[in-house]
């Protein structure tokens, strides 16, 4: 897939794709975008995170439900194996994507770089062996890889701390398919050149929108488009005894058009 980036500067190793604005910041890389958001409730409870990491300095991690899990991943119920057919999508100008959620958790609600987001798509059962998985990443081949047409480096405001979604990816259906095990990779930290943020505290967490496609109308500067408020409530939770899925609904503040992302992406 070409390796497109709407506004993005590219820095000495690494194009930068600055959220740290917060909404309506945006930007593009390798066929996925990539939006800020406005902060609203997303605590565990409200969301069904599928990957918790956290590690100062730098940190890396992938879903699992290995029970020593590798990398600077962070066991229990809130990181774990997730299929690709749990998934719903959504419809941007004219193509459907898979939605992939952060909630950032930063010291004084800084923020923090987005290094490394590659998706890998197994068959068959799920991995039972840390080594087998890092093998997956280290030398496997990624359906989708944000990294895949030069160096991404994204700066992510973390807002109001953990419980205040962040930002949220597309990631290009025909590059994932519809079935098989989905494996997320994220790694935050510094680039090569010594740009970007550092992790410095609580643990980030990845979640996705789950269910059913929604009828989402494409792109445009009067369309409320996309779902990244959550519909949830913890009272709920407790009755039925699981959790609420992150539903897609119309948003207060459609993401910007295409050609409105430049503005927002900040020269290094």
């Amino acid at each position: 897939m070409a390796g497109w980036t709407a506004g993005a500067v590219t820095s000495l190793n690494a194009t930068v794709i600055d959220l740290t604005g917060g909404y309506p910041a945006s930007g593009s890389a390798n066929g996925a975008y990539l939006f800020a958001i406005d902060p609203q409730s997303t605590g565990t409870g409200v969301i069904d995170p599928f990957l918790r990491e956290q590690n100062d300095g730098s940190e890396q991690g992938i879903n699992t439900s290995i029970a020593n899990p590798p990398y600077d991943d962070k066991a229990g119920q809130w990181t774990h194996d997730l299929l690709v057919s749990q998934l719903g999508t959504v419809t941007y100008n004219g193509h459907s994507y898979y939605q992939f959620y952060l909630d950032a958790n930063q010291e004084a609600d800084g923020p923090i770089s987005l290094i490394a987001f590659q998706i890998f798509v197994t068959s068959g059962s799920p991995y039972t062996s840390s080594s087998d998985l890092t093998a997956l990443v280290s030398s496997g081949t990624p359906a989708f890889d944000l990294n895949g047409a030069g160096a991404v480096r994204v700066d992510i405001s973390s807002q109001n701390g953990s419980g205040s979604g962040d930002m949220y990816i597309l990631v290009p259906t025909s590059d994932i398919g519809d079935s098989g095990n989905l494996y997320l990779y994220a790694g935050f930290g510094q680039d090569a050149s010594g740009g970007g943020y550092a992790s410095n505290d609580g643990f980030e967490e990845w979640y996705a929108y789950e269910g059913p496609s929604p009828a989402v109308p494409d792109g445009g500067g009067t369309a409320l488009l996309l779902g990244a408020a959550l519909v949830a409530l913890a009272l709920l939770r407790r009755k039925l005894g699981g959790l609420i899925k992150p539903k897609p609904v119309r948003l207060q503040n459609p993401p910007p058009e295409e050609s409105d992302t430049a503005p927002f992406l900040k020269r290094f």
